[in-house]
């Protein structure tokens, strides 16, 4: 816990995952104009998951099935928080055996977490002659709202497939609505015959439109965009704040004609403080690209931190701030991991104060003005996720330290690394490091046999300065 440069010392204080979804989805939808006691009503929202062999067109099939009014909730927002709730692996073994009501639970909190009233799971699997469906509606409100059926098809998809899953799923619901207090059963919807098949492709374009209008928003400016609330990489605002400590070596690069009056430094740690935020303003537009620019900002500061000189104290400060423009996007899809693209303008400055009315001119005082490309990961482990970040430092302006050498250049960079820990959707804890270098060159004038020259003579210098910090921070 010293700082020193030469004979200067620092002294700081002490601080200190699509089958059983389309297919609940295409229950619940057969029920919505049937009866109001139904659990998931027009108007409600349902989460589809769906996994196995021709999952995509399965879930296909069912999505044909659903009316209008009913939304499908944002596969990707719904992933996350089912992996934050540590479902990440097959629902297939998770649902069977004592493994499920605890599972049903997870799947219930996920739904709850993401404003979704009912959870439908298809889970798909193939022999040599056919393709079994079993579906699974698990409602949010709680057990008495879960139904269960199988459905079989062919071996390869055919037209045949939404007749099948449809009637299966309106068998399913009407034995939920008895087994939930409704009124009397009402019998399945009637498979077409071949006099009616002309009046029934009709209606099937008019299902095919209605699951069109029951994806997500693309990206034409709509605005339909039901944004999920209290997940990363579709938050309005997120902020953190922190208290960590820091530290910093400044150095010179000498040679035999350096000067004598060449100040290193040291400190570690010193107590900082810290605040980070986001803000996405377009973040319930229906545009893809649009809600995911947002502008960034950050700030810091030591805390309690003194330096002494020659036995005199003086006053120590180290600053930091960024602003700027973000871009985020998982390239992975919904759920997966998080990439931030950046620039902005970053400010990194330590001063010290004045002993006897002045600052003593060869202490290394600096303030790094410098724009900042950057990109940063988010890897999501289930309530865990790893925490990532890189950025170059083009220095506009460096402070004392290049004003008092001729022919200065200085470049930078950072690094970061952390992690993140979900303590509830919407708030999380994370832990983080970081480092900064800054690398000086000069060309300093000296003449030898003159003994005449620049005071201060180095070929370069190096300045470094790393720490870390715990933060609690809310996502909005």
């Amino acid at each position: 816990m010293i700082a020193k440069f030469c004979l200067v010392h620092g002294r700081p204080t002490p601080v200190g995952r699509a089958a059983r979804l389309l297919f609940g989805l295409a229950a619940l939808a057969a029920t919505l104009f049937v009866s109001p006691t139904a659990a998931l009503a027009k108007g409600k929202t349902v989460a589809v998951v769906a996994e196995g062999p021709d999952a995509d067109v399965v879930r296909s099939d069912i999505a044909a099935a659903v009316p209008r009014g009913t939304q499908v909730a944002d596969a990707g927002a719904f992933k996350a928080a089912l992996s934050a709730e540590g479902v990440r692996g097959p629902f297939a073994r998770a649902l069977d055996g004592g493994a499920r009501d605890k599972t049903a639970s997870h799947v219930r909190k996920a739904a709850a977490a993401t404003g979704v009233d009912g959870t439908l799971i298809a889970l798909v699997s193939r022999t040599h002659k056919e393709r079994h469906v079993r579906l699974l509606l698990i409602a949010t409100s709680g057990p008495s709202g879960d139904l269960e059926d199988e459905v079989v098809l062919g071996a390869k998809p055919s037209k045949d497939d939404e007749e099948k899953l449809a009637s299966s799923v309106g068998t399913a619901l009407v034995d939920y609505r008895s087994a939930s207090g409704s009124a009397e059963k009402e019998a399945p919807p009637a498979k077409p015959t071949p006099a009616d098949e002309s009046h029934a492709a009709p209606e099937a374009d008019n299902a095919a439109t209605s699951a069109s209008d029951n994806q997500p928003a693309a990206d034409t400016g709509s605005s339909s965009w039901d944004r999920p609330h209290g997940i990363m990489g579709h938050d309005l605002v997120a902020i953190d704040l922190g208290a960590g400590g820091m530290g910093r070596h400044f150095g010179y690069s000498v040679n035999t004609t350096s000067s004598l009056n060449l100040r290193p430094y040291t400190v570690f740690p010193a107590a900082t403080a810290a605040v980070d935020a986001e803000l996405y303003p377009l973040a319930d537009s229906g545009s893809h690209l649009l809600r995911d620019i947002g502008l960034i900002g950050s700030y810091s500061t030591s805390l309690f931190l003194k330096s002494t000189l020659d036995g005199g104290t003086i006053s120590t400060t180290a600053t930091s701030y960024l602003g700027g423009l973000r871009w985020r996007v998982m390239p992975g899809g919904e759920g997966g991991f998080q990439l931030g693209i950046s620039v902005s303008y970053a400010v990194q400055s330590f001063g010290f104060g004045t002993i006897m009315g002045a600052t003593p001119p060869d202490l290394p005082s600096v303030n790094y003005q410098s724009i900042r490309p950057g990109a940063d990961l988010r890897i999501p482990l289930g309530k865990l996720s790893l925490l990532a970040q890189a950025g170059f430092r083009a220095v506009l302006s460096a402070g004392d330290v290049a004003l008092r050498f001729r022919g200065t250049t200085t470049t930078g960079f950072d690094v970061g690394a952390g992690a993140a820990f979900l303590l509830t959707p919407g708030w999380e804890v994370r832990v983080v490091g970081d480092y900064e270098g800054y690398f000086y060159s000069f060309s300093p004038s000296y003449d030898a046999n003159a003994n005449t020259g620049d005071l201060y003579r180095a070929t370069g210098a190096a300045d470094y300065m790393y720490g870390g910090r715990i933060a609690i921070a809310g996502i909005f």
